[in-house]
């Protein structure tokens, strides 16, 4: 599933413990040694290693996204 953090960047306090993610698209201003796209969105789009239940996503201010 991908997702993109509506207030923060992804991290490990924003973000479910022990969840693995990795980014999908890219914010402008972060590193991009890989090529991957850049996100219009302020802190990028991830992908979950798992989807995240609702009670997460509003917990965490997360909002799915399509892709």
């Amino acid at each position: 599933m991908n997702y993109r953090l509506l207030y923060r960047p992804p991290s490990f306090a924003t973000l479910p413990s022990k969840l693995a993610w990795e980014f999908v698209e890219v914010p402008r201003e972060h590193p991009n040694p890989f090529g991957l796209p850049v996100s219009r969105h302020p802190f990028g789009v991830i992908k979950t290693a798992r989807p995240l239940t609702p009670e997460e996503c509003r917990a965490f201010e997360i909002e799915e996204h399509p892709g």
